[in-house]
């Protein structure tokens, strides 16, 4: 004993901190699988065992020192504490979901990140094949996908998704199937095209599939599939930049955790969320030069919503007044993202509707207010747009957007760089409309393409040291912040029983082809194959009222309608369906 202690003594003194705070790390992380208490609690230091924690400490020590060669101690120990930080953070977090405590981990695992990747270990060594390269990324796009597409599905079938954003592009999209255009009753209690609303032309892209499969969950799939499928572009933007392979690993995966990337594909179905990979291609293209491509993916992502022209008009702008040789590129991207945004406002128009100024509408100083009225009132009273752009919920945005990236878009070399991120203050900070600055919908897709754009030009600038330290910690960023955002989602919308849902599918697959249907909001997707169906509330008189009996509040709603001379015809699995004769009429 005395011999093994002497061989070991130099290398254990050398690394004593780093081997006792990996293993007291370890430990904690046991106790809390051990302890029936949160450890939030004041009460969870009661139900541990001071003795078997000092044993397991002392286990856990000896472990890291005595497994593998005495020479290798230092990195090994250093592996560990990295590693058990990580397992350990990873057991509060599944725990405790709040912004500012996670934050906090962050900060707490920064410290250790910035010690051992800048002073131990350096992980620009490890080679790593192109085709093994494209083989983890795939997987990854594959298994997020798998779940992300999985728990929409189950949503769905779950009867948790609503008419806004699912029963609306459901049925939509088999009016494109049937006539071949996007028109919906949903959307605005009526029957009108989408267009009227927001023109997206990138719709017919995914009608071949729909034809094929004919089902919501099609939508759900291929919106998922979109979503992850930015990693590909990145890997090749990336390779552009002749950045080292492992450091693009480190990126592509930072990109599949991104937490609103999943948050907001929770969020039923949008347009918006297709704008991440087809703007991802468009930059990859115009970095490495390749015209035609750059411009089918421009205006692929135009098609997207007339909104997508803004991100499109500041990489043109960028583009302008980054580089001279880049200047007429830049000028011909952003000319082509303002000609679009003005033909698409002009049919919307045309189709009767109106672009959505009200989002901005806490800037309009009367009622009539309208873009002159958002440039008068941000030019003259810059004061007033920085009061709503700086506030603790937009603060906590910006928290969501940038710390998965450790704020490494702000790392610029060229301040002309800052122009990718003006979208961010314009789509999600100066609006008053709280969903624009939440990571939960689809307002974060655009500017996330943008985030990543920016975030690779300045790692490409970067030493090996300063890129291994801070991709190691945006990965851990983003995997903190993507489990204090999501896991709580991913266990709420697996669904164990699905007999009550069977059932109420069945009853309401009753309902005749021809029926002109009200209903609650969480049963307006599965209905959405009828030509007229509304939201409950409605000013359309219709046959058949579909009541969700999960919701007491409809209490109300079944005595109003009965009032209204409707009677119950069916009720089964959690739905109640009545009837009146000739109700439309």
């Amino acid at each position: 004993m005395k011999k093994i202690y002497l061989q070991y003594r130099k290398y254990i003194l050398e690394n004593f901190l780093t081997t006792m705070f990996s293993s007291f790390f370890m430990t904690s992380f046991v106790q809390i699988i051990l302890n029936r208490n949160p450890f939030y609690w004041l009460n969870y230091a009661k139900e541990v065992n001071i003795v078997g924690f000092i044993l397991i400490w002392i286990l856990f020590f000896l472990g890291i020192v005595f497994i593998g060669k005495k020479k290798n101690l230092k990195k090994r120990s250093a592996w560990a504490l990295v590693l058990s930080t990580i397992v350990f953070s990873l057991s509060l977090l599944v725990n405790y979901e709040d912004l500012y405590f996670t934050a906090g981990i962050i900060f707490f695992n920064a410290i250790i990140i910035f010690y051992v990747f800048n002073n131990v270990i350096s992980i620009h060594k490890i080679k790593i094949s192109d085709k093994l390269l494209l083989a983890i990324i795939s997987i990854g796009f594959i298994i997020f996908t798998y779940f992300l597409a999985s728990h929409t599905i189950m949503r769905y079938q779950g009867f948790g998704a609503s008419t806004y954003d699912f029963g609306i592009f459901a049925q939509m999209f088999e009016y494109l199937a049937k006539i071949g255009r996007p028109l919906t009753t949903l959307e605005r209690d009526g029957l009108l095209s989408h267009f009227a609303v927001h023109f997206s032309p990138i719709f017919y892209l995914f009608l071949p599939g729909y034809w094929i499969f004919r089902c919501p969950e099609y939508l759900l799939v291929i919106q998922a599939m979109f979503i992850f499928s930015g990693v590909y572009p990145i890997y090749l933007l990336a390779k552009q930049k002749k950045i080292d392979n492992i450091f693009i690993l480190l990126l592509a995966f930072i990109y599949l955790l991104y937490p609103s990337l999943t948050s907001g594909g929770f969020f039923d179905f949008h347009e918006n969320k297709f704008l991440t990979a087809l703007l991802l291609w468009m930059v990859y293209f115009l970095e490495s030069k390749q015209k035609i491509p750059m411009i089918i993916f421009m205006f692929l992502s135009l098609m997207v919503k007339e909104d997508a022209a803004l991100y499109v008009i500041f990489i043109g702008l960028y583009k302008t007044f980054n580089d001279r040789k880049t200047m007429k590129k830049g000028l011909f991207i952003f000319l082509v993202g303002m000609i679009y945004f003005l033909l698409a406002i002009t049919i919307i128009k045309l189709y009767g509707g109106e672009i959505m100024s009200d989002r901005y509408n806490n800037y309009f100083t009367d009622n009539s207010g309208g873009l002159f009225d958002l440039i008068k009132t941000t030019t003259l009273n810059i004061g007033f747009m920085f009061s709503q752009i700086f506030n603790q919920r937009k603060f906590e945005f910006l928290l969501w957007m940038l710390l998965p990236v450790v704020f490494i878009p702000f790392m610029n070399k060229k301040i002309s760089n800052l122009l990718l991120l003006a979208p961010i203050l314009v789509m999600n900070l100066m609006p008053g409309y709280v969903y624009q600055y939440s990571p939960d919908f689809q307002y974060t897709y655009g500017v996330v393409a943008l985030i990543f754009y920016i975030m690779i030009l300045n790692v490409a600038d970067m030493k090996h040291k300063t890129q291994t330290v801070l991709l190691v910690l945006s990965f851990v960023s983003a995997l903190y912040l993507d489990i204090n955002l999501n896991y709580s989602k991913f266990i709420t919308y697996q669904i164990k029983n699905m007999e009550p849902h069977n059932q109420t599918r069945a009853c309401l697959d009753i309902l005749p082809k021809d029926a002109t249907i009200t209903a609650t909001t969480y049963l307006t997707p599965y209905l959405s194959k009828y030509d007229e169906v509304y939201m409950y509330p409605s000013r359309h008189k219709t046959d058949y009222m579909v009541v969700d009996l999960r919701n007491n509040e409809n209490v109300t709603l079944i005595t109003e309608l009965e009032n209204k001379g409707y009677y119950e015809k069916y009720n089964c699995g959690y739905v109640s369906i009545y009837f009146k004769e000739h109700a439309n009429n």
